[in-house]
């Protein structure tokens, strides 16, 4: 049989999708080809479905060590003897006519030394994902061209290669380059013709195994990017490629290093800045404190929680080690708070609180610090690590043992394409994460969404879960007096929109002048002769204001389910809000109000109408006050919040 296309893949560990994998490529209608597959020293049972399939075609090689993929690419094209090589991964699949649609566009065009195709991203299952979005832009030859000198547009195993093309540059195992981008724009350089069929023609795979062994994921992009450029750049002054086509590299390298430094340079400010503002003495005290408390601590479930004043997400956080407080714990703040009101909720018999922000965040201890808990939580043979809003945790996820169970809550979530910059700096910690909790139903269709769009699976979007939050309902409705308080409880953060508050004031004290109106979370505000603020509240106090309230604003632009909502409507109070989260969910016309609007004077508007109406209408009020009473009485039970932690927490 005379063969024209030489298949070659290399495999590693790939039992679990090998045999689909080279069934695609066995049944291809293009059949004269030979099928090179070398096996890098795997552990699994790659071997043994290899071996299963009794094809002429195959040509088998093991290695005895494992090589890399680079090594085991270039041992495959020393083998090859088709005029057209064409690339295989051991967990993709090719679609029926890959091999004879490329084959017949290599002949036709003599100019054209590779064609790829585009590709479909699927995930563990084999469901679709989405498509790789460089990928799908860049078709055309001045399109493809244009983009590779900014970065990959080609999905590596869907492509064919001339041979003796790929013979002449090979593969190089350069310590930054990625071995199929280098060869890229080595051939580009060079003059060779680059084509993509616009058809997709291969089923990419991309799953958990993919993601958590592709560490380049963690490193930042633009640097990963700039230093593959740099690499190739040198390869070009060395062999005296000055061309066009190394003018627009060279060009986007330079833009990719101004990327790379508008990232860094906060860092290193916020790097500067700690250096400079935190405490070496009190850095040393905590580490020392640190290391003694971590020689004879005992832990079930150890806790990292940013701050120890109080807010609505540190009550949240502080009812989550109540509810497993008869197992011993270790609650780590790792933020600088403003105080530490809050930090006896989180205190018991059964629980060891260490705040150590400077400690953990020094330039000196800091390493040191994050080794020092990873080994204590290494060694505790059944151990839960749970975390929310704290940096340091996802930091300490790497060093950390396959036996630790680990799992974070998620307060907010707002699918924004393009954004949530944040939370894709942490995408590639997803595959660690045994459990991710969110509040809000909305927010975990959202975060479902942004998993997908970011090509992660099943594998991952199914540890994602939703617990509600709870609060202490009172035996009975709170009496009310008749003089009216209209109450805002936040922090100072852009998405809580407090001016839109004040403007309401306004416009209601103009009518209203007997109406009360206090902030709590809040320094100060623009409106200081109208609105009393409160910076802190303990729990007593909240409880007070929340009992002398009429109705809550909520002008949130972003949120999950606000305890604030919970605990005024446990309180009788009503709550005028936006439609953020699962504030709709809950809230309605029977027991509150909610605001449909994002135009921010169309929310002021609205929100004044509703406040005009229950001011007006006492027994609208007492009615609706009573509604939202019995609806949290219904609905917020903390024993079914303290039922659900222990669920997910408790391992013995």
């Amino acid at each position: 049989m005379k063969v024209e296309v030489s298949i070659i893949m290399p495999v590693y560990n790939a039992a679990r999708f090998l045999n689909e994998a080279m069934q695609s490529m066995l049944q291809q209608s293009f059949t004269q080809f030979e099928f090179i597959i070398v096996n890098d020293c795997s552990t699994d049972a790659s071997e043994d479905i290899i071996l299963s399939f009794k094809d002429d075609r195959i040509v088998y090689l093991k290695n005895e060590r494992n090589e890399g993929v680079t090594a085991a690419l270039n041992k495959s094209i020393a083998l090859c003897k088709g005029e057209f090589v064409a690339r295989m991964d051991a967990d993709d699949i090719s679609l029926k006519d890959r091999l004879q649609k490329q084959v017949a566009f290599l002949k036709s065009r003599p100019n054209v030394a590779m064609v790829a195709t585009t590709a479909q991203m699927i995930d563990g299952n084999g469901d679709a994902l989405g498509v790789w979005q460089n990928d799908l832009i860049a078709v055309s030859d001045e399109d493809i061209t244009a983009l590779l000198a900014k970065t990959n547009c080609i999905v590596h195993p869907s492509v064919m290669i001339r041979k003796e093309v790929l013979q002449k540059f090979m593969y190089r195992s350069e310590k930054n380059a990625a071995e199929d981008y280098d060869l890229w724009l080595r051939m580009k350089s060079h003059g060779y013709g680059i084509a993509k069929l616009e058809e997709p023609l291969l089923l990419y795979r991309v799953h958990q195994a993919s993601v958590t062994a592709n560490k380049k994921l963690l490193v930042n992009t633009n640097l990963r990017v700039l230093k593959q450029k740099w690499t190739f750049i040198k390869y070009a002054l060395s062999h005296l490629r000055i061309n066009a086509f190394f003018i627009r590299v060279l060009y986007s390298s330079a833009r990719s290093a101004a990327a790379y430094l508008r990232d860094v340079v906060p860092n290193a400010l916020r790097w500067c800045k700690r250096f400079i503002s935190i405490s070496p003495i009190m850095a040393s005290q905590q580490f020392s404190l640190l290391s003694a408390t971590l020689k004879t601590a005992k832990a079930d479930i150890v806790y990292f929680f940013p701050y120890t004043h109080m807010g609505g997400a540190e009550r949240v956080h502080a009812d989550v080690v109540q509810a497993c407080g008869d197992n011993k714990s270790l609650v780590f703040f790792t933020g600088f708070s403003r105080n530490e009101n809050f930090i006896r909720r989180f205190q018991s018999e059964n629980s060891v609180v260490l705040n150590v922000p400077h400690c953990i965040n020094s330039v000196w201890y800091g390493a040191r610090a994050k080794q020092l808990i990873a080994d204590f939580i290494n060694a505790q043979n059944t151990v839960v690590t749970f975390g929310s809003n704290a940096d340091f945790y996802f930091r300490l996820l790497p060093l950390l043992h396959a036996h630790v169970m680990c799992a974070d809550l998620i307060h907010a979530f707002k699918f924004q394409p393009g954004a949530n910059k944040a939370h894709l700096a942490l995408l590639p910690y997803a595959p660690r994460l045994n459990h991710r909790v969110f509040i809000s139903q909305t927010a975990k269709r959202d975060f479902e969404v942004f998993l997908k769009s970011n090509l992660y699976g099943p594998e991952v979007s199914e540890r994602l879960m939703y617990i509600p939050n709870a609060t202490i309902v009172p035996a009975s409705l709170p009496h009310k007096r008749e003089r009216m308080k209209i109450i805002f409880v936040g922090r100072e953060s852009p998405e809580k929109r407090f001016h839109l508050f004040e403007q309401i004031v306004q416009r209601v004290a103009e009518k209203h002048a007997t109406v009360a109106f206090e902030a709590a979370g809040l320094a100060q505000s623009n409106n200081a002769s109208l609105i009393r603020c409160n910076a802190e509240l303990n729990d007593e106090d909240l409880d007070k204001l929340y009992s002398s309230a009429h109705i809550l604003v909520l002008t949130s632009s972003r949120e999950g389910f606000p305890m604030v909502i919970m605990e005024a409507m446990a309180h009788g109070v009503v709550p005028v809000a936006t439609a953020v989260g699962d504030i709709a969910m809950h809230v309605n016309e029977a027991n509150g109000f909610v605001c449909t609007a994002e135009d921010e004077a169309q929310i002021v508007d609205e929100m004044c109408v509703a406040i005009e109406a229950l001011i007006t209408d006492r027994e609208k009020f007492e009615r609706t006050s009573q509604n939202a009473f019995h609806y949290a009485k219904s609905n917020f039970s903390k024993d079914q919040f303290a039922a659900a932690y222990k669920k997910l927490l408790l391992r013995k």
